[in-house]
């Protein structure tokens, strides 16, 4: 009987997701071409899509953010004239519906039956063969010899939309490398795509292929101007990713920009020079990663430092209020998603051998995890990642999500606890090689982003107790932290009182 629930409520939370999508689509075509009163209709769409406390303050601020003569009404406007019709119908509807506002009841069946909620993005790395040699590339530590079948995959994305997963996101490696990739995209046309690339395989006949699919968002990566970019891809790299950006802002496309952060480029990265050029390469939406020191080629002096981390947080702060696009800082707009998303809770990423990961930071997997020899709803629940999900949040304060660099030493303690192997050979310096590093950071990251956490942030420990977590682990956590911060606050005194 609870069977034929869950499997009614999954039916109808497909044809609702359906229904929604066409009404959206039609929305933003009416927003394309139309006056401004039209985007009251978009708000009341929203609204309708918005069913869980926190679904709703996400359309809020979204309808906040886009309001006419602010710059997100600007960013708006101008790109959905600029986005070809099919880009909004098969990407950007379906984004909107199945990652943003997913249907809850649907959700809620499949938590009943399974025992957790199913994650809203899967990472795919049906490669890891790329024509770059990156410096500082995780990629470059797994083998190149290996590649998930098209088979697999296939069957991983379709076992990911039964089960509610939103968007799927092929990173590598380069995935345009992967001579299937575009035949799986075009099976699959009703999942919205992204695609992290160098960009040196988007020419003229690549740019008219991803128009004619409509559901796929390349993500292209940058590490600043041409000497940076250069500097770590090789020479020529710069101008390859402007030639593609211009052949997709010239067919109406989405993209993004991807830049990995380093202490050398954390300030040019966030200039109004640099997010200018970007705007008015066609990027509608942008991505920032610190540099993680994963895998041999490690240079753990590239890590922004704390403050520098700080000033990311900041920066993409002050341009999302002031500029015409959307920016997401990975690890400082974590309060937002109340802390890590990875091990399956928000996301998860299977490398080309099939092993599921809890991050595409985190090498490491667990007998299992193999995608070629299980369901991907088998590998989630396996035990790496059914106790990483019990572990989040890793802390009361957001802005220190990340169990590799924010607490080192829970990962080191919890990765031997949970039966954790390697997934390539040099997976395990985070957790010993680079283990004193790792621990004098995360304590002066504390430093800065405790008391940022305390002042800047009094909605955080609210927003906290709505997410995906049982209230009573959130208030677990809200303690420990309220202690730790008042011991701090004596061992500070206590040299005034000497």
């Amino acid at each position: 009987m609870v069977n034929v629930l869950t499997k009614g409520k999954e039916v109808y939370g497909r044809m609702k997701t359906e229904v929604s999508e066409q009404i959206l689509s039609q929305a933003l075509n009416l927003l394309g071409y139309a006056s401004e009163g039209n985007y009251h209709r978009l708000a009341g769409v929203f609204d309708h899509l918005a069913t869980t406390e926190q679904q709703k303050l996400m359309a809020a601020w979204v309808v906040r953010w886009m309001s006419p003569g602010s710059p997100g009404g600007h960013f708006l406007k101008r790109a959905l004239r600029e986005v070809h019709p099919n880009v909004r119908k098969n990407y950007l509807s379906k984004l909107l519906v199945k990652f943003f506002f997913r249907d809850s009841h649907a959700m809620a069946g499949w938590k009943a039956e399974h025992g957790f909620m199913p994650p809203v993005a899967l990472l795919i790395s049906p490669t890891m063969k790329c024509n770059y040699h990156c410096v500082g590339c995780y990629a470059e530590e797994y083998t190149r010899s290996e590649d998930l079948s098209p088979e697999v995959v296939d069957r991983v994305i379709t076992e990911a939309k039964e089960m509610g997963v939103g968007l799927i996101t092929f990173v590598g490696g380069e995935p345009f490398v992967y001579r299937p990739l575009m035949d799986i995209i075009r099976k699959h046309r009703d999942l919205p795509f992204h695609i992290y690339t160098n960009g040196s395989y988007i020419d003229e006949d690549m740019a008219d292929e991803l128009l004619k699919l409509g559901n796929v968002a390349p993500q292209i990566s940058l590490e600043g101007w041409r000497e940076e970019t250069d500097a770590r891809r090789g020479h020529g790299a710069f101008d390859r990713v402007m030639r593609a950006m211009d052949l997709m802002r010239e067919r109406g496309l989405i993209f993004s920009f991807s830049t990995c952060v380093t202490k050398n480029n954390v300030d040019k990265v966030t200039s109004d020079e640099w997010i200018d050029m970007l705007i008015e390469k066609g990027c509608r939406y942008g991505w920032y990663f610190i540099y993680m020191p994963v895998g041999g080629d490690h240079d753990i002096s590239l890590m922004p430092t704390p403050e520098q981390r700080n000033r990311l947080r900041l920066a993409t702060s002050r341009i999302r209020n002031t500029k015409a696009i959307l920016l997401a800082d990975f690890w400082g707009d974590s309060p937002l998603t109340g802390g890590c998303i990875a091990g399956g809770r928000l996301y998860a990423h299977i490398n080309h051998k099939g092993d599921l990961e809890p991050c595409v930071f985190c090498h490491f997997t667990c007998p299992g995890a193999n995608v070629k020899e299980v369901s991907l709803a088998q590998a989630l629940s396996a035990p790496l990642f059914a106790h990483w999900r019990q572990m989040q949040p890793f802390s009361a304060n957001a802005l220190r999500p990340c169990p590799i660099i924010d607490h080192p030493k829970v990962l080191r303690a919890a990765l031997k606890a949970w039966g954790a192997v390697p997934s390539h050979l040099e997976a395990e310096n985070v957790v010993d090689l680079l283990a004193k590093d790792l621990d004098r950071y995360s304590a002066e990251l504390s430093k800065i982003y405790d008391p940022v956490w305390d002042e800047e942030y009094p909605w955080g420990p609210e927003w906290m107790t709505i997410m995906d977590y049982p209230k009573e682990k959130v208030l677990r956590r809200r303690a420990a932290y309220q202690e730790k911060r008042v011991r701090e606050k004596q061992e500070t005194r206590c040299p005034a009182h000497v």
